[in-house]
């Protein structure tokens, strides 16, 4: 949320693999992940690093936490 119209958001794990990248291009001030990684795999749940880059402005670092509530655990 409160986000502005242009920016890219790359979400890591604790690892620091990257396992998102969202772009966003519009008017809205929020943006919405599947909580999915780039493979359209449901992500596991856990603490993950964002990383919001906005063109001439800067860049913000945070934390967000992920509940899911059932672990899928088709192939390992």
């Amino acid at each position: 949320t409160h986000l502005p119209e242009q920016c890219t958001i790359r979400i890591f794990d604790l690892a620091g693999t990257l396992v998102r990248i969202l772009e966003k291009d519009d008017d809205s001030t929020f943006l919405r992940w599947n909580i999915a990684n780039e493979f359209r795999i449901p992500v596991a749940s856990g603490v993950y690093v964002y990383h919001i880059d906005v063109p001439g402005v800067g860049t913000k670092v945070g934390k967000l936490a992920v509940f899911m509530a059932n672990e899928r655990m088709d192939t390992f």
